[in-house]
């Protein structure tokens, strides 16, 4: 697909589609042009095509500095285009380092930097990773108030705050923990969201138990794994 912005429609989506999952998989050339066209656009904003930038922040944050976590918050602070910060926003959650995540998530509940109606988006960035996950859904628990006030008056955001932190886990402590929470709180229009996460939960527990051994043994035997 390369990195050129060509094609219809369908093939921009597509490259956009491969180029987010070949960063994800840590595949090195994709990495490596991604970085490139990062520093490119730090040097000109206008360098880089529209249809690339989400893929190219997320790169730059992913396998960045501090520095460039940085350059991007600032960036965000000063754009003006509604579209374009909440791209910034978003590319900010993928940062690796844990306490660059627990300084997003503290930034976004300060509307004066991060708008009430965007701020939920941090969290739904941040879960992506399985350490952004935890750490999101620990913040949330800890913040709950602070979202319930927000949010719980709206079936959309609220639900989803709920899906992005919840929905991956795999074990029966963590299906536990967040039965435990959310029974004992008020969720308004969440309800059906956190029934919802609980047979998704239940779903990952049941697939780990049927197919992990499996898909261990085979990363094991093809050099992908190694276990201690």
């Amino acid at each position: 697909m390369t990195w050129d912005d060509t094609g219809e429609m369908l093939d921009k989506y597509l490259r956009s589609t491969i180029l987010n999952l070949a960063i994800n998989l840590k595949d090195e050339a994709a990495i490596k042009k991604g970085r490139e066209l990062f520093e490119q656009w730090k040097s000109d904003h206008n360098s880089i095509n529209v249809n690339l930038k989400t893929v190219i922040y997320k790169t730059g944050i992913m396998y960045g500095t501090d520095e460039d976590w940085d350059y991007v918050w600032n960036a965000f602070l000063k754009e003006a285009d509604a579209s374009e910060k909440m791209k910034l926003l978003m590319a900010l959650g993928h940062t690796k380092e844990s306490r660059l995540m627990l300084r997003l998530m503290k930034y976004s509940l300060n509307d004066t930097l991060v708008r009430s109606q965007d701020a939920f988006r941090v969290l739904t960035s941040i879960s992506g990773s399985y350490t952004g996950q935890i750490l999101a859904w620990r913040f949330f628990q800890q913040n709950w108030k602070t979202y319930q006030e927000r949010y719980a008056s709206t079936s959309f955001i609220m639900s989803t705050l709920i899906k992005s932190v919840c929905s991956n886990f795999d074990t029966q402590f963590d299906y536990e923990e967040v039965q435990t929470f959310f029974s004992q709180r008020d969720v308004g229009s969440g309800k059906r969201a956190v029934s919802q996460v609980l047979e998704k939960i239940q779903s990952n527990i049941e697939w780990s138990s049927k197919f992990e051994h499996v898909v261990t043994s085979w990363l094991t035997s093809h050099g992908k794994l190694t276990v201690k």
